[in-house]
């Protein structure tokens, strides 16, 4: 009797590791859903705007919107906005995290504070870049994938005095 009920465990244990490893194979293939890129963004007509429009050497703000999308959802806290200069460096507290947008399906916004430009030799030119990821962990901006490009931000040199050459 025992042995006939050892016989019974292996085989229901192999029928269930068989299973197990149909049920992997088949969501590696497709099955799952099969979601492995990143979440795709658009820029908009609006996606920077900057006070004031255009900026002078003192800096401004710049008004920061994305759309982004992915058939697997977007994680919303990881929606984030760089501001980087010509050296790649990130102005201060940045990167930060956009916002959903009320009204504007798969909308993020975020506000930046650009720095003066008063003792510039060159106007200083500043790239915003978007990063997230989707509830997959598929990630724009990490392992070798760039974020996305919004577009740049110039803050130019003061005007020559007058009288100048």
């Amino acid at each position: 009797m025992q042995m006939r009920n050892i016989r019974a465990l292996r085989a229901a244990g192999s029928l269930a590791a068989a299973l197990c490893a149909f049920g992997l194979a088949a969501a590696g293939c497709g099955g799952g859903g099969g979601d492995s890129a990143p979440p795709r963004v658009v820029t908009l007509a609006d996606s920077i705007v900057t006070r004031p429009n255009p900026l002078t050497f003192a800096g401004g703000t710049a008004a920061l919107k994305a759309q982004v999308t992915d058939p697997s959802g977007v994680d919303a806290a990881s929606v984030k906005v760089d501001v980087k200069d010509a050296l790649g460096a990130s102005l201060p507290g940045m990167p930060v995290v956009m916002t959903p947008v009320a009204g504007e399906p798969d909308t993020y916004a975020a506000s930046v504070t650009l720095p003066h430009n008063a003792l510039g030799a060159a106007p200083a030119v500043y790239t915003v870049t978007v990063t997230a990821a989707d509830l997959r962990g598929n990630t724009l901006g990490s392992g070798g994938v760039p974020g996305a490009i919004l577009g740049t931000i110039t803050v130019p040199i003061p005007p020559a005095p007058p009288g100048s050459p």
